[in-house]
């Protein structure tokens, strides 16, 4: 029943588990638990509590759960993809010297690399006239997101790349004849490359205003987070740890680099090194994603041996 509780707690949320250092104190060995087993499946006495209780704790004005055993800490906080998750976390309250999460896909998954992220905004602002009477006179902003669509790489789309191969993807499309928002998402593992990719869009709004006049594209953009790699390799260990707790568990670590992003990404960037072990699932974001419990389970046996070491 722990190991299922813990598995579930993996699988709902961004498990991010302190590897040394936490500041809290462990309970009392007086302390009755939270969790406890009918007295006759009570568990052996020599088995470890993990779970002994779940207080709450605010760090930077955002509740997190707090699973506490000896010097090992867990939060839990909801993973949003957007590399705002962290952003009222305390690190220096927290305590740790390094952290995972658990975020990861299929079994055995390793990561410590992550994309560079920045999102972009970009607004039409057309002109509506009744249709009869619009020669000369319409600026369509339909038409004009478009030409945008059509003049962005058609082979750095997220559906014809791969690996480290970055993009420029358009997520969302709204509005009509006289305004279309249109937001997309750049995306490199290199940071340089990004930047090119940020300066293409600012650049493709320039061509279009001196086409259709001033303010006719804004373009807005906003970084997001950055590639975990370098804040990991200064202190690799902490992934040599979890390949240890890995090969303990009989799984065959798979060490790819994140065609997306954690919250590990921007507790890295944050001073928290912090790479990311998989969950089991497949197929994220679309109607056929699924888990298989036995990978669940093993990621499950995965932390309970980071806890362990």
């Amino acid at each position: 029943m722990k190991k299922l509780l813990c598995s579930l707690l993996a699988l709902c949320m961004a498990l991010s588990l302190c590897a040394c250092g936490a500041k809290q104190e462990a309970p009392a060995a007086t302390e009755a638990p939270v969790v406890e087993a009918p007295a006759e499946t009570a568990a052996p006495e020599t088995e470890k509590p993990y779970l002994d209780n779940l207080p709450e704790k605010d760090f930077g004005g955002v509740p997190f759960t707090i699973l506490i055993r000896e010097t090992r800490a867990a939060y839990l906080v909801a993973d949003e993809e957007i590399g705002e998750g962290p952003n009222h976390f305390d690190v220096p309250g927290f305590g740790a010297d390094f952290a995972y999460t658990v975020d990861g896909g299929e079994l055995g998954e390793l990561n410590y690399e992550t994309f560079n992220a920045c999102n972009a905004t970009i607004v039409f602002n057309g002109v509506s006239v009744h249709p009869g009477f619009a020669k000369d006179k319409m600026r369509n902003a339909v038409t004009m997101a478009a030409e945008w669509q059509m003049a962005l790489p058609a082979d750095e789309r997220p559906e014809y790349t791969e690996g480290y191969q970055g993009f420029y993807h358009t997520l969302r499309v709204y509005g009509g004849t006289d305004c279309v928002e249109i937001d997309m998402i750049l995306r490199d593992h290199d940071k340089a490359i990004l930047e090119e990719r940020k300066q293409f869009v600012l650049a493709l709004a320039e061509k279009m205003n001196a086409k259709y006049g001033a303010n006719a594209v804004v373009c807005k953009l906003q970084d997001c987070y950055s590639n975990m790699k370098e804040y990991i390799m200064p202190k690799y260990e902490v992934v040599e740890r979890a390949e240890k707790a890995m090969a303990k568990a009989n799984v065959i670590p798979k060490i790819i680099p994140v065609r997306g992003g954690t919250d590990g990404a921007r507790l890295s960037e944050m001073g928290l090194p912090c790479p990311n072990i998989f969950t089991g699932g497949h197929n994220f974001h679309g109607r056929f994603e699924y888990l298989p419990l036995q990978s669940l389970m093993k990621a499950t046996e995965v932390v309970i041996n980071l806890i362990e070491a």
